[in-house]
């Protein structure tokens, strides 16, 4: 579990390129994602599942 975690926020500073921005995104409603924010998601069983997936569409096209 610890390194999913270490991973996932590598990925995510990654996909914002700045860390301010990636914990800013972590604690924001997100549409996307029913209007919770995603650390929410650390609890669900498929939660890194879902956030990852999240991510990539931001990555690949900016979308939220």
């Amino acid at each position: 579990m610890k390194q999913e975690l270490n991973d996932f926020y590598e990925y995510g500073y990654k996909v914002f390129g700045d860390k301010t921005k990636f914990h800013l995104w972590l604690e924001t409603k997100s549409p996307a994602l029913g209007d919770k924010t995603p650390a929410s998601y650390f609890i669900r069983t498929n939660g890194f599942h879902i956030l990852r997936q999240t991510l990539q569409r931001l990555e690949n096209n900016g979308d939220d």
